[in-house]
């Protein structure tokens, strides 16, 4: 009877323990959902990252796990915080994201040493970011140097780089030409060399955000570079051994330079190369008695000529010749070729005078009886008279501009007169002033005088009572303006200054004391 309590009393605390709550985490025994976690969300407030928010339950503890798979994967760790954290952000790698766009879940537990809470979990399908905004090619500029490509600002807050495209037509393969890192900058130069403006040249740009995305805008080309524009060869002059070539300047941006070249011959023949645009003239040496061919290229910094009309030049120095002038027939210019035989080639039925190469030996030029002259091609045809009003008097002392394109020439009557043999002008300009019993003019020349273009001629100022008197040199404009007449010399006592010829350099006068 003594055992009785006893036994009572282990059955009542048996009891006792059964019906009790176990809540600390330590206690194996513990009920794991009171200090588990609840309430677990996933928002997505960046889009890189997602913020997990949960609620706290339960009494002290270590702290709380946090798990995560993407899509069917194994779980990874993320973090262990402490038992009083209840957020925490997760930052995601968008090259991944945008690669491959999975569903994430989270998972979440607390432990207690070697005890762990129950586990809860959330699934977030993540928002894949777009790609940037375009942005488009505003203009394409080139200059003989550089070409230089501008475009709009881009606005993509996760901005990494502009990528500068280009291609060949605006259907042509894009290929990556440079990168800038720098969001401001909107422009590249790029050298000459590396694209070739004789082409199409088209250029986009691109924008490439963090994520690795591009976007590529509207792309602006620039036509391909004309070739040159050809100069004209104005002229070629021969003269104590050289051909003076004179040519138009070239207008070209990108000018490289004048190819003076010899087409005489199969081959065409460089003889130099002017890279200077505002040089327009050149002397080559030449022998005597020989017919060449010659025409200006101009060329630009890529090598594309164009070439000018091709002019002829001769040095033939004697294959004009004339019989003794007679009163009552005709006089024959005779042309000879100077190829070892001597062919002829006989003009007949006019009276000539004084003839002789002009134009480079692309004319024969005489002055004929009752006109004032006439013109010949080398050949001996297109024969062309300058007829003339014979009140004027007999041409005579007859003077060639540089081209020899245009005469003045005095008569035996003493007026000045000047002549356009390009244009078959008949009836010739009066340059002097009005004749009268006390002027008579002779012996013009075309001049420069400080590069102005002016005639160089003598005057003869008569007395009235014994028709003597002085000669003097002077010069005037082209068209006999008498307002601008220079008087060189000074005679006196009736002295005669005649024959003035002005030197190459313009610096000296040569004439005769008669």
């Amino acid at each position: 009877m003594k055992n009785i309590p006893i036994i009572l009393i282990f059955i009542l605390s048996a009891c006792v323990i059964e019906d009790r709550i176990w809540d600390n985490p330590y206690d194996p025994s513990s009920d794991r959902e009171l200090w588990t976690p609840s309430d677990l969300s996933a928002v997505q407030i960046e889009d890189d990252q997602i913020e997990l928010t949960w609620v706290r339950n339960g009494l002290d503890f270590d702290g709380f796990v946090i798990e995560k798979k993407t899509g069917e994967d194994e779980w990874q760790p993320l973090n262990i915080l402490g038992d009083s954290t209840l957020s925490w952000i997760d930052t995601i790698d968008l090259k991944i994201l945008v690669n491959f766009p999975h569903e994430y879940t989270y998972r979440l537990y607390a432990f207690a040493g070697e005890y762990l809470s129950n586990k809860i979990s959330i699934k977030i399908l993540p928002r894949v970011p777009g790609a940037p905004d375009a942005v488009n090619v505003e203009s394409v500029n080139y200059d003989s140097a550089k070409m230089v490509i501008i475009w709009t600002a881009s606005l993509e807050t996760d901005f990494k780089q502009y990528l500068l495209f280009h291609g060949i037509g605006e259907t042509g393969e894009q290929s990556l030409l440079d990168s800038i890192q720098d969001i401001n900058r909107l422009s590249d130069t790029l050298d000459v060399n590396i694209v070739d403006p004789r082409q199409e040249n088209w250029f986009w740009i691109g924008v490439e955000d963090t994520t690795a995305l591009i976007t590529i805008g509207a792309g602006k080309g620039h036509a391909p570079d004309k070739v040159p524009q050809p100069a004209s060869l104005d002229s070629i002059v021969y003269a104590r051994g050289e051909f003076r070539l004179k040519w138009d300047m070239s207008r070209e941006t990108d000018f490289k330079a004048y190819l003076i070249e010899d087409v005489s011959g199969e081959d065409t023949i460089l003889i130099q190369s002017v890279f200077s645009v505002l040089d327009t003239t050149l002397e080559i040496e030449v022998q005597e008695d020989e017919g060449h061919y010659y025409r200006i290229g101009v060329q630009d910094i890529w090598d594309q000529t164009a070439y000018s009309n091709i002019q002829a030049a001769t040095s033939y120095q004697t294959i004009v010749a004339q019989n003794s002038l007679s009163t009552d027939g005709a006089d024959l210019i005779i042309i000879k070729k100077m190829d070892g035989d001597l062919t002829e080639k006989v003009l007949t039925s006019f009276q000539a005078y004084f003839p002789r190469w002009i134009q480079g030996g692309r004319k024969i030029f005489a002055f004929k009886t009752g006109a004032i002259g006439l013109t010949i091609n080398p050949n001996g045809d297109s024969l062309y008279v300058f007829d003339q009003n014979t009140s004027i008097g007999k041409p005579q002392n007859v003077g060639f501009n540089e081209d020899q394109k245009k005469i003045v020439f005095s008569t035996d009557l003493g007026g000045m007169y000047t002549l356009d043999l390009e244009n078959d002008i008949l009836n010739p300009l009066h340059i002097d002033s009005e004749l009268d019993n006390n002027e008579i003019y002779g012996e013009p020349e075309f001049i420069k005088v400080n590069g102005e273009a002016r005639i160089l001629y003598w005057k003869t100022d008569h007395q009235a009572n014994n028709n003597q008197g002085i000669k003097n040199i002077f010069t005037m404009t082209y068209g006999g303006d008498t307002s601008k007449i220079v008087q060189i010399t000074d005679a006196v006592n009736f002295q005669k200054f005649t024959s003035g010829r002005l030197s190459p350099d313009g610096s000296k006068l040569l004439y005769v004391i008669e």
